[in-house]
């Protein structure tokens, strides 16, 4: 066979031509690395945790840097060199101490540059990305201006105080449990306060102390005295019937057909483990408050009402004679007449209106800064979440639903998901003197 080689060589030589301008054209290629920041950072504090990433899915990166700049200083945090073009992605994760940095308080910038290996313009393709930040190592300033803090066992505590600045969190913590805290009155006058709570079950000597932390991380931690004033809770046991599991249990059991077919171990589950999952629905029902305060004046009770039975009442179940479980009772039982209209005890937001579990058909009120009130067991639902409701207005019918045996209101307040005695709030003397007198160190308790 005749092989025409000059043919051959030319088309070979346009091969290699055409495959050598292919392989420039890919190493000139003109798209930019990128970089990305995962996590927004307005300030740095005294130790900032800052972070980001470059990527070049090309030509592959060439070298990164990153500096502070301020005023005319440069003050370089990372720099990598990346010879081969295997690079593709490079995460940074930083620590800044603007002290160590040798910077001052006040403005500056975060400025992060990219190059990759394109031969364009024979240095390749550069990005930079600037991020402005406020340099703030000055912990916020905190004046306590209460000075009383006499809380029951089981009941509520409120502190007045004030603030230099605007915090990102304020408020309370009593042992391991966070109370946030509020702007007392709007116009930015830097007053706050924060309802907190002893609760029913904790150790006689509770830390409790007031913190605020701004906006660079900076955090302010005090101290302050509370005195405790124990309490003691009633107990009772209930006779869990075979009459009632029998009206009961298929309730449940149509919720939930995974119950067991047992009616004392679907009781249990229902008491032990349902409890636990609607309290939990309850605290995320209240995790997020108005910051401003919706009541005013006492809290109403539901009329022509007797209690039947205590707050923090510690209840023993037993059936046949035999203790099966126990509890403890987190509210009051109000009870009236079959089907009486249950008011608003004062004025707030919907939270919640729906069925919770034990507590069967129920409505959770916000009444703003952490301070919430819930009905159970009604037979109806006059209010719907999101709704804004007035002192006294009918947020619902009592009834049985749920875990209860008669037709009653399931009655509690809570402050920032933690229930509290709802005695308190009914008592115009508590009133005036643990929330009007620390509100008027700030000029005003309007209507309290």
């Amino acid at each position: 066979m005749y092989i025409n080689w000059k043919t051959a060589l030319a088309g070979t030589a346009a091969v290699v031509v055409l495959g050598a301008g292919a392989w420039l054209a890919l190493r000139m290629e003109g798209e930019l690395p990128a970089i990305t920041v995962p996590k927004e950072v307005r300030a740095l504090g005294r130790s900032t945790a800052w972070g980001f990433v470059a990527e070049d899915r090309k030509s592959g990166l060439r070298q990164v840097r990153a500096w502070v700049r301020q005023g005319e200083k440069s003050t370089a945090l990372f720099s990598e060199d990346y010879p081969g073009r295997g690079t593709n992605r490079r995460e940074v994760s930083l620590t800044l101490d603007p002290k160590a940095l040798g910077l001052a308080d006040g403005a500056a910038t975060l400025v992060v540059a990219a190059q990759d290996h394109s031969l364009k313009s024979f240095k390749g393709n550069s990005v930079f990305l600037e991020v402005p930040v406020t340099i703030d190592t000055e912990a916020p300033r905190l004046e306590i201006l209460s000075t009383q803090h006499n809380v029951n066992r089981g009941g509520v505590g409120v502190v007045a105080y004030r603030l230099g600045e605007a915090p990102a969190q304020t408020g309370v913590s009593v042992g391991d449990r966070f109370f946030p805290g509020y702007p007392a009155a709007a116009g930015g006058t830097g007053a706050y306060v924060a309802y907190f709570a002893v609760p029913h079950d904790a150790p006689p000597a509770p830390a409790v102390s007031l913190s605020a932390r701004d906006a660079a991380g900076n955090e302010v931690r005090r101290a302050f005295a509370v005195r405790l004033l124990e309490k003691a809770f009633a107990a009772d046991t209930i006779d869990v019937s075979d009459r009632f599991l029998a009206a009961k249990i298929p309730e449940f059991k149509a919720a939930d057909p995974s119950l067991p077919a047992d009616p004392v171990a679907a009781f249990l589950d229902v008491n032990r483990d349902w409890r636990a999952r609607d309290h939990q629905r309850i605290r995320e029902a209240c995790a997020a408050s108005a910051p401003a305060r919706l009541w005013d004046g006492p809290f109403l009770q539901m009329p022509n009402t007797k209690n039947m039975a205590g707050w923090a009442q510690a209840r023993t179940y037993k059936h046949n004679g035999q203790v099966i479980d126990r509890q403890t009772h987190l509210g009051l039982d109000l009870a009236s007449t079959a089907g009486a209209p249950v008011p608003a005890a004062n004025a707030g937001t919907v939270a919640f209106s729906g069925d919770l579990g034990i507590y069967g058909q129920a409505v959770i009120l916000d009444h703003g800064q952490g301070v919430f009130s819930l009905y159970g067991h009604l037979s109806s639902l006059g209010v719907k979440q999101g709704e804004q409701v007035a002192r006294g207005a009918a947020v619902g019918a009592s009834g049985q639903t749920g875990m209860a045996g008669g037709d009653h209101l399931h009655f509690s307040v809570l402050a920032a998901g933690t229930f509290v005695s709802p005695a308190e709030w009914f008592d115009a003397h508590w009133i005036a003197d643990n929330v009007a007198n620390k509100l008027a160190l700030f000029g005003g308790g309007p209507g309290l």
